[in-house]
């Protein structure tokens, strides 16, 4: 027997009623990322994907989730994500430095010549007016190694 569920109509937060409660756009890539910058991020090659906000004040969950290799001497990975609107880019996951994050993902202290598997997700409320288009791209950070 299968189930139906039906809506009269959707709302968000402030009562304004709307027709499609939800945007899903999904990007699978294979190209490959190394980097000799240590504690710093850098673009996933060809890991960006685009979406246009179909209301004002849309959220969007971005889950970023990426398998790789490391090989020797190699202390510590992670990934991160960035937002661009127009030209405007601005970092949601990922802080550089000796202080940042780049060295908590995978591999700190842990096996070397492995594989490893990173998911990171953020729900972004950037605020924007409807029909904008939007860029988030993952980044990749090491601490350092090879």
């Amino acid at each position: 027997m299968a189930s139906t569920m039906r809506f009269d109509q959707w709302q968000n937060s402030l009562g304004q009623s709307y027709t499609t409660p939800i945007q899903v756009l999904s990007k699978t890539f294979t190209d490959s990322t190394s980097t000799t910058a240590t504690q710093t991020y850098v673009n996933l090659t060809n890991g960006d994907i685009a979406i246009t906000s179909k209301l004002a004040n849309s959220k969007f969950l971005i889950i970023l989730s990426c398998g790789g290799y490391y090989d020797g001497g190699s202390v510590g990975y992670n990934i991160g994500i960035s937002r661009t609107v127009l030209s405007s880019t601005s970092r949601l996951i990922g802080t550089d430095g000796s202080s940042g994050d780049a060295w908590m993902g995978s591999g700190n202290a842990g096996p070397v010549n492995n594989s490893m598997n990173i998911t990171r997700q953020y729900l972004d409320s950037p605020g924007l007016p409807a029909n904008t288009v939007i860029t988030y791209r993952g980044l990749f950070g090491r601490w350092s190694g090879s």
